[in-house]
């Protein structure tokens, strides 16, 4: 059995809330991408002293020669319990992928191993709380996925997996040819609506157990195939209809190496763009071919791809938590002068911090509608993208290089 030696896997770290940027395996197989399009205004609205990145994960390598991969996301408005929560799914589901990956290879069925897996995340001696109790997860909730490789007969591969909620895993088929390749999406679809995006289908509660499905998935894989897994920000932000052809296309336009300055053209009716209009905004890029796409290059461009699709509505929602927090300190302010007892509710659009709320989410929503705005969100993001297997045979999964990220979306 494999000791769950941090050599063999790399993981979000619960003493950074705030997100990690890139980082890739020195044997180049696996990388990750930790970024969040949500703007500052938004923490200052809620008086949270910093910003947190609630979407956790990593990767690893097994003694097998194979990899693995996992995403956890915590729900929105909790705040860090469900950071926590979420980094320690996380960090037991590295140390279990690292310590169990021979059962996958004795036959027994993934979905007895997956609830295995998950049940062991949410029990209560996995709370960080045991380790510093300033980091306590109780009752913390996340979305998760994870997707292992199995090494069957005949240099066979297998890729096992299995989700709660809105995380969303694909296979992307590489074969050299542009009319060949294809993403296949290996976890059920969420159906969103252009009036907003949420989490559904499933939840993981630290101390509580498990509400929701256990979708496990088994299929076979080619070692060039590249696996991506990811939290709904980057879902949420895809015209999913069209995953199957949008995903390459993505991967392979060498404009997304670096953030895109200009915004998503509006389409019809507000919704996310098809294969067809992105290809038209980029019409003029050049394309790699697929097959010479890096894992690095791939969580790259994913990225950049989300900040591209948010741009707008990164900006507006700026502007909306931005009024926000002037609305708050106005309301404060005239409480403080009438002792308590606001005289002029015009000006403060409501003495309460709930009423501000609403007032700012039916603005949301009536600008949303009259600016026919591009669906979507801004969101935590992580993407992790692996190959099936260390292609140097079994090195360590040793990170050779961070980086943080501005706020402009630049790379340190």
């Amino acid at each position: 059995m494999a000791s769950a030696s941090r050599e063999n896997y790399w993981c979000t770290d619960i003493n950074k809330i705030a997100s990690h940027g890139l980082a890739t395996a020195k044997h180049g197989a696996c990388s990750l991408m930790h970024i969040s399009t949500v703007p500052e205004e938004y923490y200052i609205a809620r008086q949270w002293k910093e910003k947190m990145n609630m979407d956790r994960g990593g990767f690893g390598s097994t003694e097998y020669g194979t990899n693995f991969g996992f995403v956890f996301d915590g729900v929105t408005m909790g705040g860090k319990i469900n950071l926590y929560a979420s980094q320690a799914f996380a960090n037991y589901t590295a140390q279990w992928l690292l310590t169990h990956s021979e059962q996958f290879k004795h036959g027994t069925g993934i979905d007895i191993l997956a609830r295995k897996l998950f049940e062991g995340c949410v029990g209560g001696r996995n709370n960080p709380v045991h380790m510093n109790r300033s980091m306590d997860g109780s009752g913390g909730a996340a979305t998760g996925l994870f997707v292992t490789i199995e090494k069957g007969t005949k240099d066979n591969l297998i890729l096992h997996g299995a989700s709660v909620g809105d995380s969303a895993a694909f296979q992307v088929f590489r074969r050299g040819d542009e009319a060949y390749d294809a993403a296949r999406l290996l976890t059920p679809e969420c159906i969103r609506s252009n009036q907003g995006a949420s989490d559904s289908g499933g939840q993981m509660l630290l101390d509580i157990g498990i509400d929701g499905r256990i979708w496990a998935f088994s299929h076979p894989v080619k070692h060039e195939d590249l696996i991506i897994l990811c939290s709904d920000g980057l879902t949420d932000n895809l015209h999913m209809p069209e995953s199957r052809t949008i995903m390459p296309l993505i991967l392979t336009l060498e404009d997304f190496d670096k953030p895109i300055q200009f915004e998503c053209q509006q389409t019809q009716g507000g919704r996310l763009p098809t294969f067809a209009e992105i290809s038209v905004q980029f019409s003029s890029s050049k394309r790699a071919n697929l097959l010479d796409v890096t894992c690095e290059m791939a969580a790259i461009r994913l990225g950049n791809y989300v900040k591209w699709i948010t741009r707008g509505r990164y900006n507006l929602e700026k502007e909306y938590f931005q009024l926000q927090t002037d609305m708050q300190m106005m309301s404060e302010e005239q409480r403080r002068v009438s002792n308590g007892e606001p005289n002029n509710q015009e000006l403060i659009m409501g003495s309460s911090f709930v009423d501000i709320d609403k007032f700012i989410n039916q603005k949301r929503q009536k600008d949303l509608k009259d600016k026919n705005f591009i669906a979507g969100k801004t969101d935590d993001v992580i993407i992790v993208v692996f190959l099936p297997t260390d292609p140097n045979g079994g090195q360590s999964c040793k990170v050779s290089r961070t980086y943080d990220i501005h706020p402009d979306g630049s790379y340190l």
